[in-house]
């Protein structure tokens, strides 16, 4: 069976294996993101290592994943120090906030979501890089 999504032929079948497959491995080489209210992403790189973008400044930094449980460690993390307007620093600093809190993550299809010590959902992102 076969779908046509935006001028893309996939195999339904391929799709819905590769994503559950994708959650019992790791977020290396993948790269993540919202857009509002401020545009802001994560990447993350096959040698433990995320670099990304917040909003007004660059960050990178360090993770670590816990296999199969979902488990994700994210930090310490660094950034550049530029200076924007306060309601981007404001969601800059959330989302730096709530990123260094994950402990467990779930990927599926082309969101990824990343939940706190109590299991509760922090950040919803969808992922930037398939093309």
């Amino acid at each position: 069976m076969f779908y046509v999504i935006k001028n893309t032929v996939c195999s339904l079948p391929l799709l819905w294996a590769s994503t559950f497959a994708a959650n019992a491995v790791e977020l290396a080489g993948s790269e993540w993101g919202i857009e509002k209210p401020v545009e802001q992403f994560i990447k993350f790189s096959g040698d433990g290592e995320v670099s990304g973008y917040a909003g007004c400044n660059r960050f990178f930094g360090t993770y670590t994943i816990e296999k199969p449980k979902g488990k994700i460690t994210i930090g310490p993390l660094a950034s550049t120090k530029k200076a924007c307007e306060q309601s981007i620093m404001d969601a800059e600093r959330g989302f730096m906030n709530k990123l260094k809190s994950a402990k467990n993550f779930k990927r599926k299809r082309l969101h990824l979501n990343l939940f706190d010590e109590d299991d509760k959902r922090i950040l919803r992102m969808v992922w930037r890089d398939f093309d």
